[in-house]
């Protein structure tokens, strides 16, 4: 939901309901026509943050002024595909493609984590940040990789994973320092960076 209309990110598309159930048109609906959206969030600005697997890239979208900006490999922005996307608790924008994850900071890239600071498999698939503000990256087969100021560690098999495919990773809403688990084939929780499987759910 943003103020109060409900937005639909689809394979086809991105599709707006008002609170009456009525279809919303506007120029991003336009722009979006078609898109492999993946990921929609609001950051604290009130701004929409819309990722998509097409050249769109990642939009950030003003539903006030109904203008939005977009980021993308085709017009120089950043490498790769989009998939996810989050703001951290410092205010920067984390965004998730098959390449690594590139942090914004006034719309644009301050730092990108890639094979060059050590993700042997950077197509990420979902974000999360620890209580620090460390940032943890979950790919599809590399495990967590965990970010460790301009480098990264990793999280995998070793560490207790029994998949190393992460479909999604979030923090315990009560519990700050457990995080659950989403891999290929199993439902996990970490905490002190020891991940147990959970084998009877």
């Amino acid at each position: 939901l943003h103020e109060e209309d409900l937005y639909i990110g689809t394979d086809v598309g991105l599709f707006i309901l008002d609170k009456e159930n009525h279809m919303i048109v506007n120029r991003l609906t336009d722009y979006m026509a078609d898109s492999r959206i993946r990921c929609i969030t609001e950051d604290s600005k009130g701004n929409l943050w819309i990722t998509a697997r097409t050249e769109q890239g990642l939009v950030c979208y003003d539903s006030k002024t109904d203008t939005y900006e977009n980021f993308s490999e085709e017009n120089g922005s950043f490498k790769g595909r989009t998939r996810v996307v989050m703001e951290r608790n410092d205010g920067t924008i984390a965004v998730g493609t098959n390449e690594g994850v590139h942090i914004l900071s006034d719309r644009k890239v301050v730092r990108t984590y890639d094979s060059s600071n050590g993700m042997d498999n950077a197509e990420v698939l979902c974000l999360e940040e620890t209580e620090d503000g460390r940032l943890l990256m979950g790919t599809d087969g590399g495990g967590i990789y965990v970010e460790d100021g301009d480098t990264v560690r990793n999280i995998g098999l070793s560490d207790g994973l029994e998949s190393e495919v992460i479909l999604r990773i979030r923090q315990d809403l009560i519990e700050k320092d457990l995080f659950w688990i989403i891999t290929g084939s199993s439902i996990a929780y970490m905490r002190d960076w020891k991940v147990t499987t959970l084998h009877h759910f």
